[in-house]
């Protein structure tokens, strides 16, 4: 192809641009960003998985531990249900029930239990 346009003066070249400076502007940020979330996504699963294994361990000993406390909350509320039993014969187990203002509801079992009326004054 020749410059000259016939006359005395150059053809004026074509400027011919290209697309792929604008399409790698725009996905590199994207490849950016989505790399960040997957990043985060595997760190939230691990911390997930370690999570979920620390809990699991947990109710492990949970469920060792709760049929002890069980046990020591039925020993303990015995105890109580005696002491207020003995509450109206007694004056030190009335003075305990009123100290401490032990009441008793009903129990589990649907029994209800009251508390003995403090003693009056002779």
């Amino acid at each position: 192809m020749n410059d000259y346009d016939g006359n005395d003066g150059y053809i004026e070249p074509v400027k011919t641009y290209s697309s792929f400076t604008p399409i790698l502007l725009l996905i590199l940020p994207f490849l950016f960003v989505n790399g960040i979330q997957i990043s985060n996504t595997f760190s939230q699963r691990n911390e997930l998985s370690k999570v979920r294994t620390q809990t699991e361990k947990m109710q492990g000993e949970l469920d060792k531990i709760l049929p002890q406390a069980k046990a020591i909350n039925d020993t303990i509320e015995g105890m109580l249900r005696d002491l207020v039993a003995m509450a109206p014969n007694s004056p030190g187990a009335q003075k305990i029930v009123t100290d401490f203002q032990i009441r008793l509801a009903d129990s589990a079992d649907g029994n209800a239990v009251r508390t003995p009326a403090p003693a009056t004054a002779k």
